[in-house]
């Protein structure tokens, strides 16, 4: 019974016996060290943006002769390489909130730089600056490169010469170099103005698919792709502008799209079809005929998750208790004491150890480690590469600058594959950078790079094994307990929903809609949060027990709730508003098509499961129950 019950939530029997460790100690993971992954889809935007921006910004100081004023535009153009995923009016507020940080914080490690001449000063507030933005980037889900860019200007220009009445140009350079980088981010939205919720949709039809067709039992990371892509999606939904009739009319073919994929078949053509409309999505083609427009269903709007303003996200990463405050005082402790081990041990650039340290934390333990180590290697490689680089470097500036845009290619066509493969050309870049301004000999820069690195990889895994985030688990707990929550209340709909009678009325039948997608969506939303918490307090190496079974059975429940809504929702969306629960579709009856349960290793829910949801009062008080 033990081994069936393990099985049937997706740990296997080795596993499950081992998930109740006599000690809360665990050992660091050495598998997949390196591992290397795929490109993401997008990556070209961010490659494009960024060497349009910064090749704009290196190409015109060039002609002036001013490469040495080359770090303060850049404080500000390195916002180019952010929010490549948003909606538009997403994207111009993300960026523009973006840029202001990163100029606020050039210019606190500019005045910094010009009061005092004190080394130790210089490092704690370059750490503070570290720790800030580790924090601000997090919380609000900025994306890649997250924090690293503005640490890596701000603990740069920290320790660069400054004078006082000079800040006030620089930062207006910087205010230059952002609003450059601004407007090359924007200027896709002349071609594609719904490019980013096309390519969000797409991902998710094309998520949804390959899970179908992963069988019965279907790879763990397959059914987490499908359910994040699908949340991603409504994500990027949510924060896209409905002023034009046009937008509306693209928005309703979207969400009816995405929630066609959430009931999604697991045979027949569904699949295929689903592949198509993502094809026709990528291709910018014109949506299928068989997504409905506002102007040919009922024109009931889908219900979208409540995406949180930024600053409330940046004072509830604040809060007591919040999963960010441990990651933040790693931050600014590592930074502080790989700085000032490496000022006491007479490093030229100290900066570069508070960047290291800073670049290390991650959600836990684990994951620090893991970046730890690919830091080391990369930056190892990328001193080689600089070192070959040298001779070219040489020649002059033009051939410095290509360089530079060369590097900046590679880097974002590797980072997202793998962190020591887009160090590698990380580390050259930084160090061409700092060459600009001819402050030290190449020779000597590379070998401070590679002391610095390992000094701050050092202090920065010292940390993480220090300060550890004892409360991790009591935010899984929580988050089972929410999950919980969410699924009762998304029973209950369903199981006082008069529309299942065929004779509500339709402005009942849209309030229900309505109900019934902000349920969705909240509970999607509380898995998520379980997921995430889930593998954080599993990757880190000191903490009490959890129960994997508690976590698979919340999830289980959730996503077999999930499945009932999605035939629901897209019951309630179609325009006949005496039709029966089990609507007719192209390929049939509903009834005769399974389910996708994303959260589940079975991909489809059985017979019995669907009259367990359906028939919500027959329900247990305590909700699902597995089937035995």
């Amino acid at each position: 019974m033990a081994e069936s019950s393990a099985a049937r939530h997706g740990v296997p029997a080795a596993h499950a016996a081992k998930s109740a460790p006599s000690s809360p100690i665990q050992r660091l993971p050495l598998r997949g060290l390196f591992r290397i992954g795929h490109a993401p889809d997008i990556w070209y935007k961010a490659a494009v943006s960024a060497v349009v921006t910064i090749g704009t910004v290196l190409v015109t100081l060039l002609a002036l002769g001013r490469l040495d004023l080359a770090v303060y535009c850049l404080a500000g153009a390195f916002c180019a390489l952010y929010g490549h995923g948003l909606p538009y009016p997403a994207r111009a507020r993300t960026i523009l909130g973006l840029a202001v940080g990163m100029i606020a914080g050039a210019g606190v490690a500019m005045a910094t730089s010009a009061l005092t001449h004190s080394i130790a000063v210089r490092v704690a507030v370059a750490s503070v600056l570290a720790a800030v933005q580790k924090v601000a980037c997090d919380a609000s889900h900025i994306g890649p490169p997250g924090n690293i860019v503005p640490t890596f200007l701000t603990a740069a220009l920290s320790f660069a010469p400054q004078q006082l009445a000079d800040i006030p140009f620089h930062l207006g350079l910087a205010c230059l170099g952002a609003t450059l980088g601004w407007l090359v981010c924007m200027a896709p939205a002349v071609v594609r103005p719904h490019g980013p919720e096309r390519i969000a949709s797409a991902r998710a039809l094309e998520a949804a698919a390959r899970l179908a067709l992963a069988g019965q039992d279907p790879p763990a990371r397959t059914r987490h792709e499908a359910t994040a892509m699908l949340d991603a999606a409504w994500r990027t939904l949510a924060r896209m502008s409905n002023r034009r009739s046009s937008a509306a009319r693209i928005r309703h073919q979207l969400e009816h799209a995405l929630l066609q994929a959430e009931a999604m078949p697991t045979d027949g053509p569904a699949p295929r079809r689903l592949t198509s409309w993502a094809r026709k999505l990528r291709q910018n083609r014109p949506l299928p005929d068989e997504l409905p427009s506002a102007a040919t269903s009922s024109g009931q709007p889908h219900p979208t998750p409540h995406i949180r303003p930024a600053w409330r996200a940046l004072l509830g990463a604040l809060k007591p208790g919040s999963p960010l405050l441990p990651v933040g005082l790693r931050t600014l402790v590592g930074c502080a004491v790989g700085g000032w081990l490496s000022m006491a041990i007479g490093v030229g650039r100290p900066y570069w150890a508070v960047v290291t340290a800073a670049s290390l934390f991650q959600a836990n333990a684990a994951l620090s480690w893991h970046r730890a180590v690919n830091r080391v290697l990369g930056t190892f490689l990328g001193v080689l590469l600089f070192t070959a680089l040298i001779p070219v470097v040489e020649m002059g500036h033009p051939a410095m600058v290509a360089a530079a845009l060369v590097c900046l290619l590679g880097m974002e066509a590797t980072i997202a594959r793998s962190y020591w493969l887009g160090t590698t050309f990380i580390t050259p870049l930084a160090l061409i950078v700092a060459q600009l301004a001819k402050v030290q000999p190449a020779r000597e820069l590379a070998i401070d790079r590679w002391e610095d690195t390992c000094i701050g990889a050092v202090i920065g895994v010292l940390c993480c094994l220090l300060i550890t985030n004892r409360r991790a688990t009591h935010r899984v707990h929580s988050a089972i307990a929410k999950v919980a929550e969410a699924t009762t209340e998304a029973l209950r709909l369903l199981e006082t929903d008069t529309t299942r009678r065929g004779c509500a009325p339709p402005d009942h039948r849209t309030a229900t809609h309505h109900e019934l997608g902000r349920a969705r969506h909240r509970l999607v939303g509380a898995l998520m949060d379980l997921r995430q918490a889930a593998d954080a307090a599993g990757g880190e190496w000191w903490q009490p027990h959890l129960s994997r079974r508690h976590v698979a059975d919340a999830e289980y429940e959730g996503h077999l709730t999930l499945a009932a809504l999605a035939r629901h929702r897209i019951h309630l969306s179609r325009p006949t508003p005496t039709e029966s629960v089990v609507a007719t579709t192209d390929a049939g009856s509903t009834a005769d098509l399974p389910v996708m349960v994303t959260g589940h290793p079975r991909q489809t829910a059985t017979p019995t499961e669907e009259r367990q949801v359906s028939a919500a009062a027959d329900l247990p008080s305590s909700g699902l129950q597995p089937p035995h």
